[in-house]
């Protein structure tokens, strides 16, 4: 009716509503993704500071076998992948589940015919992706295990670098520190 017409005033009318729209939108982002982080850092921290606390009711023993870096990098690493797939992983399979349900839905409301032939490669995709999965982890593992040891080394080194330095053993910590990198 706007442009046929040309009703000036409708069009004013139209053009406010998308800007105040659009405004709402940007501010209830912004509130959205403030909640999202405060809740991230609330859970996060209160993971951390239990974790920190069951530490402390561990035996001499555990401490014995693992080494002071692998446990930094459980408690940092690990909490660290935990708030991101909060900040994003969560918010994408939420988002990718619906939007399959919706297409499913459509098509087969259009033609349950092809949608079940569409529809037929599914089981093979997921296996295919689950098979995928448990060899990345393998790798994955492999990485996280090595970089562990990483840490471990340069949380022992790092504090008594003095010491290192007074008896000259720069080489030999850097010979340890290069073959726990390969």
């Amino acid at each position: 009716e706007v442009f046929p017409q040309r009703d000036l005033r409708m069009l004013a009318v139209v053009l406010i509503a998308l800007f105040v729209v659009n405004v709402l939108n940007s501010v209830l982002s912004a509130v959205r993704q403030y909640l999202n982080v405060w809740l991230q850092q609330r859970i996060v921290v209160g993971l951390r500071m239990q974790l920190y606390e069951y530490l402390h009711r561990l035996s001499l023993s555990f401490y014995d076998r693992q080494g002071a870096g692998h446990i930094m990098q459980r408690i940092m690493h690990d909490t660290a992948n935990l708030q991101n797939f909060m900040a994003t992983g969560l918010q994408e399979i939420l988002g990718a589940v619906m939007t399959i349900c919706i297409i499913c839905v459509v098509m087969f409301r259009m033609d349950w015919k092809l949608a079940l032939i569409t529809l037929g490669p599914v089981p093979f995709i997921v296996w295919g992706n689950r098979w995928f999965s448990r060899k990345v982890h393998r790798i994955y593992r492999r990485a996280w295990r090595q970089s562990a040891r990483l840490n471990s080394i340069l949380t022992d080194i790092l504090p008594g670098m003095r010491v290192v330095k007074a008896f000259g053993q720069e080489e030999r910590e850097v010979d340890r520190f290069v073959g726990s990198n390969r």
